[in-house]
C-alpha cells in the first residue's frame, strides 16, 4: 500500500481552484460554471431560487430548466 510522502508539498489542481475573491458583480460562479448563459451571468446577481428541503439556489435558469438539464445529463452518459 502507497503512504503518502509527509514532506511533500500539496498541489492544487486548477479545477479545484476557487476563486477568493468572487467578482464584484454577475454570479460568482459564472467563469467555472457548466451552464454559464452569457451576458447575464457575467453581469447580474443571480435571483434567489428555492430548492427541496429547505434549501435554495441563486442562478439565472429557472429551477424546472436546471432540473431538466440535470437529467438529462444524467442520463446521457
Amino acid at each position: 500500500m502507497l503512504e503518502p510522502d509527509p514532506d511533500a508539498e500539496p498541489v492544487l489542481a486548477a479545477e479545484d481552484a476557487v476563486d477568493l475573491f468572487p467578482p464584484a458583480k454577475g454570479c460568482p460562479f459564472h467563469r467555472r460554471c457548466p451552464r454559464h448563459i452569457g451576458d447575464i451571468c457575467d453581469n447580474e446577481t443571480p435571483p434567489w431560487q428555492p430548492t427541496e428541503f429547505g434549501h435554495g439556489i441563486r442562478c439565472h435558469i429557472p429551477m424546472g430548466e436546471l432540473r431538466d438539464m440535470q437529467y438529462q445529463s444524467a442520463t446521457s452518459h
